[in-house]
């Protein structure tokens, strides 16, 4: 399918109908209700329209001024402006459904643009006073819109509502601009925004798409990987949240690009069947406080050698792993180990492969036969990512500090602030928190909305679900809040203790193993003291018992 596709410059339902013939294969084809196509050809039809209009308010309309003067101060040409058909909604009333509605649009047919809205009163737009990014399929047909807001407007960001017609983690934004260029190039670079995408465009990179703001989904994975790229470099903002999301694309990456294909004969004479990656995935790490907007408008050759120097998969996962666990720890370099095996594993190039199994066994001291017997746990072949693994136990720990810090009071931000994610094992948990967390420190006031928009749609249906368990609490605030988290955190920490000690126990020739099993019996002598001091003064059942049963 690949070949006849690289070969023809041509999509996988063409390929496939080709080949189906070849093979003497009959195609059957799943008709759709007529009533349900032509509702939605006549959507898409308004949405396009609505594009239009927008583009001209942008050109020639007095309000959109100070839009334009945006535009050119962030150095978008005309050409792009065109190109991208960006365009402009009005500060107030409902122009843009007032347009179509003139011109004999439905109100089915309205509503299912995702344009209006009618949740405050009488029939309004949706977007206001925002500078419009129309988003296509990857066919070119307009789907939904993104708008920027020009005050300060929160969201910063805002899309189309999810119907029918827009489901904005299957679409990445310009595919359909940039997918002649990967097929030619073999090569995708993705960026996380909009004025990314449009910034690299315009200086000649026309193989850059963008994810649009959000976690990377498996759809929009597997539009990647089968894009025609060998290779899909993840070029997204150097910041906290920048890198967080990186490292969530390419756990997403790793989950459909991989090719169960390959066979080995192991050093015991066993045969092993192992997953391999059809793409080269690579991450471009970015200078602090630099995104790809600015880096390709100060400096594009610049930006051409990050791309062309991007590190390859192993090396980013390598950083953060050690990173990530503390590896003068025997727990930490346990996970470190489970993390970073499935990586090498799936690496095609054999001389590569055992380099970085042999750099994994000088870093965590492991041998390396041992290293290479490991049961490796890849991310699962599912239509889910990675992310939505189920639950383990020892979740429920996690889960109840996150709970408190969805619930934290006003005067509280300061000490949720403290917190660090790292210390959470599970990695949807940990993502959530840190995402929490970034937006504790940007606003005095969290917004349920903005946390839900910034997730992927397993992360956000685990939000809701926390979200309802807390409406169901009591709420808690000052001392009683205060101490809540620290119970939470004294669990945490005695869980780690105690499972380092477990791991400690299980290596009884370690030469160092009897001095840390000492060290580690006095922490948990002294977190079991808090709690049960903290006990005492908030008159507050223990709940040690409980974090060794979670």
């Amino acid at each position: 399918f690949t070949y006849v596709m690289r070969r023809d410059s041509s999509e996988f339902p063409d390929a496939l109908r080709l080949l189906a013939a070849e093979a003497g294969v009959e195609l059957s084809v799943h008709r759709r209700d007529p009533e349900a196509e032509t509702h939605q050809r006549r959507t898409r039809a308004a949405l396009e329209q609505a594009a239009i209009f927008m583009q001209g308010l942008l050109r020639e309309s007095p309000q959109a001024k100070e839009t334009r003067d945006y535009l050119r101060e962030r150095g978008v040409s005309e050409q792009m402006i065109e190109a991208f058909r960006l365009g402009y909604a009005p500060p107030g009333g409902s122009p843009v459904t007032t347009h179509l509605r003139k011109l004999g649009t439905d109100p089915q047919v309205l509503g299912a643009t995702g344009l209006a809205r009618e949740d405050q009163g009488p029939t309004e737009d949706y977007f206001f006073n925002r500078l419009i990014f129309p988003i296509s399929d990857r066919r070119g047909a307009v789907v939904g819109f993104g708008a920027r807001a020009l005050g300060d407007a929160m969201p910063k960001y805002l899309n189309t509502r999810e119907n029918d017609t827009f489901h904005k983690g299957q679409h990445l934004y310009a595919f359909d601009m940039a997918a002649e260029a990967i097929r030619r190039e073999a090569t995708a670079v993705l960026v996380e925004g909009y004025m990314d995408a449009i910034a690299a465009h315009q200086f000649g990179f026309d193989n850059t798409i963008a994810s649009m703001g959000t976690a990377l989904t498996n759809d929009q994975g597997r539009l990647l990987a089968t894009s025609g790229a060998d290779r899909i470099v993840l070029a997204l903002d150097a910041d906290t949240a920048g890198a967080a999301a990186t490292r969530r694309g390419v756990d997403v990456l790793r989950n459909v690009g991989l090719d169960a294909s390959a066979t080995e004969v192991d050093f015991r004479g066993l045969i092993r069947h192992e997953a391999r990656l059809s793409v080269d995935i690579q991450v471009v790490e970015l200078p602090a406080g630099e995104d790809p907007d600015s880096v390709i408008r100060a400096d594009p050759e610049r930006w051409r050698q990050l791309i062309e120097g991007s590190v390859p998969l192993a090396d980013y996962y390598f950083r953060w792993a050690l990173a990530e666990h503390d590896m003068s720890t025997i727990a930490g370099r346990r996970r470190a180990v489970t993390d970073l095996t499935p990586v090498i594993a799936e690496i095609n190039e054999p001389v590569a492969r055992a380099h970085y199994y042999e750099r994994l066994a000088a870093t965590s001291g492991v041998p390396l036969e041992e290293l290479r017997r490991a049961p490796l746990q890849r991310p699962p072949r599912a239509s889910r990512p990675p992310l939505a693994s189920a639950p383990r136990a020892e979740d429920r720990v996690e889960e109840g500090l996150l709970e408190l810090v969805l619930q934290a009071p006003a005067d509280a931000k300061h000490l949720v602030s403290r917190i660090d994610p790292s210390h959470l094992s599970d990695p949807t948990l940990r993502h959530l928190l840190s995402t929490v967390l970034q937006q504790a420190q940007g606003t005095s006031e969290s917004s349920w909305q903005v946390l839900l928009d910034e997730l992927d749609d397993q992360s956000r249906e685990r939000v809701q679900n926390l979200r309802a368990r807390i409406a169901q609490m009591p709420a808690l605030e000052g001392t009683n809040f205060v101490n809540a988290l620290q119970f939470a955190l004294l669990r945490l920490r005695e869980r780690r203790v105690l499972e380092e000690l477990r791991e400690i126990a299980a290596i009884e020739d370690a030469p160092a193993a009897a001095a840390r099993s000492r060290e580690l019996g006095a922490q948990k002598h002294s977190i079991e003291m808090a709690i049960r001091e903290l006990s005492v003064f908030t008159r507050t059942p223990s709940v040690r018992s409980d974090s060794r049963n979670a």
